[in-house]
């Protein structure tokens, strides 16, 4: 007998399915265990400071009545304890804690394999279950344990450091005044933003547009900017009796817009946020929900190339026999010429479509914008566009203007969610004269940098190595419940306290904001997986790295108070 378990009830469902008899088969929610600090290190039981001497921690039940559900089918049964948990870093941690509770029941040398997939699709769990793995992966294991420990460590000590801070002051804030190494990056990206707009001084000048007519053909031409108006009024005056312009330069080049490349979490959820405008963490939620009903394969994945050999076969079956089905086939080929990127997690392919779906809702979107993707990737063509420069001058003042037009829709025909507009100019020769129409005086102030979205947030804390593709999505949603931001107009805005907590950390040690504290541990971490680092060692460089500034904010509590109350009614 074969008892698997796995981490989702959906994902049981369809093992069962697959696998028939022979296996019994269990489902969790999520992680059955956590760790906690020790006995006596409660918030008002010890120093903060000392909170980072711990190195061994208390194992504790974060899911009562799955563990007492799990016992209880384990000691039921025998056989084989099949660990079908999802295949990364937070799933292989969650198969750890299942073989512990399977070991302390059964014994250290109760047998056990890894089951491994990517999808739910059948033939794959098939494969699987077949092919097991004879152990975890433990650089996966203490990866995500150096992440855990190190989170609880370093937010515990921080969090209460400055709510016990923050009390004393008499900051009237109802809850805690939180710190974590990816949220207050997070932030502070928010509160830069936020002074580079304060600080922004917008400046004013003045062009000349022209409205010209070629061969009935019009559209505008804009002079170089006038640091006066008074100067352009004055040009205007002398150009504005003219009848005609002469054109003086024309150029014309044709440019290949690149097929989408294969879908990543990080891409996937910032195209997402963008055309939804829901939040991070419900597009991932749902893309985890349509991948363990069977929909699309598994979305938390860091790859956009896929592996030799992959079948793609099924998946364009299955958007071909979807509602957009008769929309796509018309535009694409049947033989598949993926265009491939670079990024590759060696643990997971892209994310691609399963079965085809047929409801409707936020759902529906989701998987269209992966299937929508697939085959504009791997089955349609480049797109192309010709680009234009047309020079005019009319009583020898220049004038310009710039144009696009996609000539070869190509792939837009299957993925237009962002098909840039047209902006169309007439083809023209040197020497060829346009119709003078009307000739305007244009203000233009220039706009201070705008405050981020959810999407260029999460862009942004790719680029800067803050998180991973599983953990991005929450920290913005984070920011909002904690009170440090709020969204105005579909965009982050810092609150009082948010900019106070980040003005105060700064003040101490920019460190303790910036991303590149976060980035190194980080990089401890991908030691780990690629075998170059001890979890032991890691974990004590980690926490020597954010003691030491610990012990600085400490050195600097008198500046600290200063900062965290400026602003704030007390």
């Amino acid at each position: 007998m074969y008892l698997v378990v796995t981490e989702k009830p959906s994902v049981g469902r369809a093992i069962e399915r697959a696998l028939g008899r022979g296996v019994k088969v269990f489902s969790l929610r999520g992680h059955v265990l956590d760790v906690d600090l020790p006995e006596n290190y409660g918030w008002n039981e010890v120093d903060p400071i000392e909170i980072f001497n711990v190195n061994e921690f208390r194992t504790i039940v974060r899911d009562k009545k799955t563990y007492t559900a799990l016992k209880r089918f384990f000691q039921e049964n025998y056989g084989t304890l099949v660990l079908a948990t999802d295949n990364d870093h937070e799933g292989e941690l969650i198969a750890y804690e299942v073989l512990t509770i399977w070991q302390n029941i059964k014994g250290y040398h109760a047998p056990y394999v890894r089951m491994r997939f990517n999808s739910t699709d059948e033939n794959e769990l098939i494969r699987a279950f077949k092919n097991p793995e004879r152990d975890l992966n433990w650089k996966w294991v203490y990866k995500a344990m150096l992440r855990r420990n190190f989170d609880l460590i370093t937010g515990a000590a921080f969090t209460r450091y400055l709510t016990f801070l923050s009390r004393r002051l008499g900051i009237k804030f109802s809850r805690v005044v939180s710190f974590g190494s990816c949220q207050s990056p997070t932030l502070y990206f928010i509160v830069k933003r936020e002074r580079e707009i304060g600080k922004f001084k917008s400046k004013i000048y003045w062009v000349l547009s022209a409205l010209v007519d070629y061969k009935g053909f019009k559209f505008e031409v804009s002079s170089d900017k006038f640091e006066k108006e008074g100067d352009a009024v004055k040009v205007r005056e002398k150009i504005e009796k003219e009848a005609f312009g002469r054109v003086v330069n024309y150029e014309e080049a044709y440019e290949t817009i690149r097929r989408p490349l294969p879908i990543y979490t990080d891409d996937l959820l910032v195209d997402l946020v963008s055309l939804t405008g829901e939040s991070a963490s419900k597009i991932l939620s749902i893309a985890e929900n349509l991948y363990a009903e069977g929909y699309i394969s598994y979305p938390r994945t860091e790859t956009n190339k896929y592996p030799s050999g992959f079948n793609f076969k099924k998946p364009l079956y299955a958007v071909l026999d979807s509602p957009i089905g008769v929309e796509v086939s018309s535009h694409i080929s049947m033989s598949p010429d993926p265009r491939n990127g670079r990024k590759d997690d060696r643990a997971h392919p892209p994310i691609y479509p399963l079965r085809p779906y047929f409801g409707k809702g936020l759902e529906r979107t989701v998987w269209e914008y992966v299937a929508r993707r697939f085959v504009a990737n791997a089955f349609a063509k480049d797109a192309k566009a010709v680009k234009q420069k047309v020079e005019v001058d009319i009583a020898g003042v220049k004038f310009t203007a710039n144009g696009s037009t996609i000539v070869d829709e190509g792939f837009f025909k299957v993925f237009s969610y962002f098909r840039p507009k047209d902006r169309e100019l007439p083809s023209v020769k040197v020497g060829e004269y346009v119709k003078v129409l009307d000739v305007k005086v244009k203000k233009v102030k220039t706009k201070p940098p705008s405050r981020y979205t959810e999407a260029e947030l999460l862009r942004e804390m790719e680029r800067q190595g803050i998180g991973t593709d599983a953990t991005r999505a929450s920290f913005p949603k984070i920011l909002l419940e904690r009170g440090y931001s709020v969204k105005e107009r579909k965009t982050f805005k810092p609150t009082t306290l948010g900019i106070n907590l980040i003005n105060a950390l700064e003040s101490v040690e920019p460190k303790l904001v910036t991303p590149d504290t976060r980035r190194f541990v980080e990089e401890l971490m991908n030691k780990i997986e690629r075998g170059e680092e001890r979890y032991e060692n890691a974990f004590k460089i980690s926490k020597e790295v954010y003691k030491k500034l610990f012990e600085k904010l400490i050195r600097n509590e008198s500046n600290v108070s200063k900062k965290l109350t400026e602003g704030l009614k007390l």
